[in-house]
């Protein structure tokens, strides 16, 4: 499913079946669902609230700053972008406090000021670019991440905002 659903709770979900989107931002739109035009789209949106809610105790979670998570991503996504294979530097790797990738020509890593402990998952940079920016614009000072295990998402908080990525199964 890819589109924008104003929930009548106020909430905004947005999704592309890879990562979903949740802001609480009280707008008073009703329930109304849109295509990712603008367009609005008859039915019923799926139920995507109780993704939210599915896993409460994760096996690892952190805060980390949303200026230090945006530095790593910026250094790591444009020094990915600028490789000869760029697809394969699209492919994260956190593992502890570290985030790299590795193609065939180039390997970049960078530490964090916190991490996964003993537990890795990667993660698309695209994705979570998007992500840290979104955090970034809406004035978060700091994310929360929980890590729920290999192949669950992993939920990015602040005070308002909810975005859960799929992680790659490379890893």
């Amino acid at each position: 499913m890819q589109g924008v659903w104003h929930s009548p709770d106020g909430s905004v979900y947005v999704t592309d079946s890879v990562r979903l989107y949740k802001a609480d931002v009280g707008h008073d739109k009703g329930n109304i669902v849109l295509a990712p035009n603008g367009e609005p789209i008859a039915g019923n949106y799926p139920d995507v609230t109780r993704l939210t809610k599915m896993w409460t105790e994760p096996k690892r979670q952190f805060e980390i700053s949303t200026a230090d998570l945006h530095k790593a991503i910026d250094i790591l996504y444009t020094t990915g972008k600028a490789t000869e294979n760029p697809k394969q530097a699209n492919n994260l790797l956190l593992k502890g406090n570290t985030l790299s990738f590795q193609t065939f020509d180039v390997k970049a890593r960078y530490e964090l000021s916190a991490g996964l402990g003993d537990e890795k998952v990667g993660l698309q940079a695209k994705f979570l670019w998007d992500a840290v920016r979104l955090f970034k614009a809406g004035g978060c000072e700091n994310i929360f991440v929980k890590f729920f295990g290999k192949m669950r998402p992993v939920f990015f908080e602040s005070e308002n905002l909810l975005i859960l990525i799929m992680p790659l199964r490379e890893w």
